[in-house]
């Protein structure tokens, strides 16, 4: 047995693989098992193989445990890398069409507190690439490049981006991990927690500086070991968005995209008094002031018709049912 100094300088002793296994053998004696048994020969080994996977954090730096992402920051057309680290510092990689280069060490000196996880996305809109970082805290810090899209410039930032702090309810540390992502037009913003959970919120664009809408939907409902991280995207092609969850373990779940939108939202509003008639025939008319994207489904989740007008001609669709979206809510209407 040999002894090892860690980041704290205190002595420690390390264990070998062969004495961990020959722990668990005594372990199974004591509980009144035969480890010579066929079925239990192994398990010394595999147990052993587990624990070393399940506890490995313990021997490694945190300063190296970094959270990634990829986006143009330099509107060269390549797909750079920024990388966060554990004091809240972010690091970007350029990509020059073969590799990644270092370009600029603590980009722009942001500093987000503690383990800065950064997501490179155009939040605004107007076609440069800005940073939306979570930390320790569960808040997240939006970044908004003010420059151009080859020179951008990141010095203008917002704190507690959209009010959102992840499991403050009953945890101190949230560990915010962002994802912006167009959703049929919409952006919703995807953010993995300490505690797992996966939070889910619309209400972003035009609103940018305000409070987001938590929305009650199955994403709320996913939890996925600790401190996860989020992957959005259309993996196997079929038009819809699917998710890959991440955590501390090391473990990452696959959640296919559903093609049925109810399943993106739990409530739904069966008899609004926004869409007259309704019933309807060839028109409905919708309450809708301020001329906000109205997007209507039909029950396989596709969007038929998408319009800003407060009345709506619906000759062209067959008679059924259908959802309408507007200002973040659902409601159900009636083609006769």
């Amino acid at each position: 047995m040999k002894l090892v100094k860690n980041e704290n300088q205190k002595n420690i002793d390390t264990v070998s693989d062969k004495e961990a296994e020959e722990a668990f053998i005594k372990i199974l004696r004591w509980i009144g098992e035969d480890p010579t048994r066929e079925g239990l020969l192994e398990t010394p080994k595999r147990v052993t193989k587990a624990f070393k996977e399940y506890f490995k954090g313990y021997s490694e730096d945190p300063k190296e445990i970094l959270n990634k992402t990829f986006g143009d920051v330099n509107g060269d057309g390549y797909q750079d890398l920024i990388i966060g680290d554990s004091e809240g510092k972010i690091h970007l990689f350029n990509n020059n069409g073969s590799s990644f280069n270092i370009s600029t060490p603590n980009l722009a000196n942001i500093d987000v507190g503690y383990f800065a996880s950064p997501h490179i996305v155009d939040v605004n809109r107007d076609g440069m690439n800005d940073l939306i970082i979570g930390n320790k805290d569960g808040t997240i810090y939006y970044f908004e490049n003010k420059g151009t899209q080859m020179t951008p410039d990141f010095s203008t930032e917002y704190e507690k981006w959209g009010n959102i702090d992840v499991d403050s309810s009953y945890i101190s540390n949230g560990f915010s991990s962002p994802k912006l992502v167009d959703i049929n037009g919409d952006y919703h913003l995807f953010v993995g927690s300490y505690s797992g959970k996966t939070y889910l919120y619309n209400n972003i664009d035009g609103n940018i500086n305000g409070t987001f809408n938590e929305l009650n939907s199955i994403s709320n409902n996913i939890w996925e070991g600790g401190r996860t991280s989020i992957a959005i995207n259309d993996i196997n092609n079929d038009d819809l968005v699917d998710m890959i969850i991440g955590n501390q373990c090391g473990g990452a779940a696959y959640f296919q995209g559903d093609t049925s939108f109810l399943n993106t939202v739990e409530n739904i509003i069966e008899y609004p008094n926004i869409i007259f008639p309704n019933p309807s025939n060839n028109i409905i008319n919708i309450d809708n002031p301020e001329n906000k994207t109205i997007d209507i489904y039909n029950m396989r989740g596709e969007i038929i018709i998408r319009s800003r007008l407060s009345r709506i001609n619906t000759e062209e669709i067959a008679k059924g049912i259908y959802l309408l979206r507007l200002d973040g809510k659902i409601y159900k209407f009636i083609k006769e």
